[in-house]
């Protein structure tokens, strides 16, 4: 059997396999982005803790800590969102 190699109706399927591996591929920054949110969160969140108890001041610390968290959070989806801006309009 030939294929023509021009013919796009002639190319080979794709397996299910490939287009789940470019999906994580391209999605890949993103599933680390939201791992990295978690983990900063519960830092701030467990180091605030943490101090309350060592201080006796709770919760004052702790939501120091949320809000740490939170404007860390911001922070980094302000940055990722600016390198996706970034590597959209420059291919």
């Amino acid at each position: 059997m030939v294929v023509n190699q021009g013919d796009p109706e002639q190319e080979k399927p794709k397996s299910i396999q490939s287009d789940l591996a470019t999906a994580y591929r391209n999605l890949g920054n993103y599933i680390g982005l939201g791992t990295q949110i978690a983990a900063s969160f519960a830092f701030f969140v467990f180091v605030g803790n943490w101090v309350d108890e060592q201080l006796h001041t709770r919760p004052l610390f702790l939501l120091v800590g949320v809000a740490m968290g939170m404007v860390g959070m911001i922070v980094l989806l302000l940055r990722t969102t600016e390198e996706a801006n970034k590597k959209k309009n420059n291919p």
